[in-house]
């Protein structure tokens, strides 16, 4: 069952987690350095390490073009 904030994913433009609040993949808990890169999902905000933020989906708020999304 999805929350109301998940039915919105991709909807509305998420608001960006700052990239000092996340000196880790906020998935697995990796933690980002030089060659280990951060990526801002485009559907919830959040901030992670390329495994965990692979998916390109069609983002409602960004003209139904696809962008990175987080795996989950």
């Amino acid at each position: 069952r999805l929350t109301d904030e998940e039915k919105q994913l991709g909807s509305i433009a998420p608001e960006w987690v700052s990239d000092d609040q996340a000196p880790l993949c906020m998935k697995c808990s990796a933690k980002f350095s030089i060659t280990r890169r951060r990526h801002h999902c485009r559907a919830c905000g959040k901030v992670f390490c390329a495994a965990c933020c692979s998916q390109r989906v069609k983002l409602i708020h960004f003209d139904n073009r696809e962008d990175r999304a987080c795996n989950d």
